[in-house]
């Protein structure tokens, strides 16, 4: 089991969320098209305070639970960041300014880290055979053949996850919710597959479970010319705990995440190497129609750009055994 960190603290966890993560194509309900990359994201991307899922409604929470005590990274120089210098080669090349599609590698190497070196008990063989985070990402986006231009599916990444588990002796547990839910015909056999879109008990029950989770988010605007959510981008983020919104937790929470496109390493000494982000009820603007397949969206640093919605699209939950 993993270890409970001061007085009602758990347990870590890994979400991921389907079709391309961090690559820059963009669905419109199916159609792939190219689409400007994600930029870093700022603090100011909070909304305004006292909003629904502003970090002063965050900082209500009733429950908190946080998994991974090493979260201090400025301390440890063990960030996972995908945009990395060192990792340039590895980026896209299609715009002016290469951009890095590396956000499941990155997070893929986050976990293993934690897998490997702080769950109780440790699982030392899932460390992966290099020495630094900027190999680690560069390990597992060979593994998982990332494609540099457009990033990693999730079908992808849960064959990957399954080989890596399987050359280190274990055996893992691994299920799909959500969007991704639909590909089972490219998942390993013995694989699980939900389709009900990601909701807070989801993240909950995996977490209670002792699951670990990675979440794939889709960003979506605006179309211009059809006026549809288009989505223009994907995202990989680690989640680390969470907290409830409300009582029971059953409709938002607040998410504890370790987000790849994120350089921890520039926050100042003593400072947690995560950010705090809300999951609230998905809404689109008036006019427009959510996707039938995701049910709630993310609000706060990273997550709230203008003309932008942040949907949660897949989780990918898997137990090492």
């Amino acid at each position: 089991m993993r270890r409970a960190f001061a007085q009602s603290w758990m347990a870590p966890a890994i979400l991921i969320i389907g079709l391309w993560g961090c690559g820059d194509k963009t669905q419109l309900f199916g159609h792939h098209q190219p689409a400007p990359s994600a930029r870093t994201p700022t603090a100011s991307d909070d909304p305004q305070p006292g909003a629904p899922g502003s970090l002063t409604a965050i900082s209500e929470e009733i429950q908190r639970k946080l998994y991974d005590e090493s979260l201090d990274h400025t301390a440890t120089g063990r960030t996972y960041f995908q945009d990395d210098p060192s990792l340039s080669d590895l980026f896209s090349q299609k715009t002016a300014t290469p951009t890095s599609q590396l956000c499941w590698p990155a997070a893929l190497a986050y976990q293993m880290d934690y897998e490997s070196r702080v769950r109780q008990p440790a699982l030392p063989r899932l460390a992966p055979p290099v020495s630094s985070p900027s190999e680690a990402i560069r390990y597992f986006t060979n593994l998982c053949g990332t494609d540099h231009e457009v990033g990693t599916t999730a079908p992808q990444g849960v064959s990957c996850l399954n080989r890596y588990f399987a050359s280190a002796g274990y055996d893992a547990s691994i299920t799909v919710t959500g969007v991704d839910s639909k590909w089972t015909s490219s998942y390993p056999a013995g694989k699980n597959a939900s389709p009900a879109p990601v909701s807070p008990k989801v993240l909950q029950q995996a977490l209670d479970d002792d699951a670990s989770v990675i979440l794939l988010v889709g960003f979506y605007e605006t179309s211009a010319g059809s006026q549809k959510l288009q989505r223009v981008r994907g995202h990989f983020i680690s989640v680390t705990g969470f907290g409830h919104l409300d009582l029971q937790g059953d409709t938002a929470l607040t998410l504890f995440v370790v987000n790849p496109g994120v350089d921890y390493t520039q926050r100042g000494d003593g400072q947690k190497s995560f950010d705090r982000i809300a999951m609230v009820p998905a809404s689109a603007p008036v006019g427009l129609s959510l996707p039938t397949d995701v049910s709630y969206m993310l609000r706060g640093p990273g997550f709230s750009q203008p003309n932008e919605i942040a949907l949660i699209e897949s989780a990918i939950t898997f137990l090492p055994q």
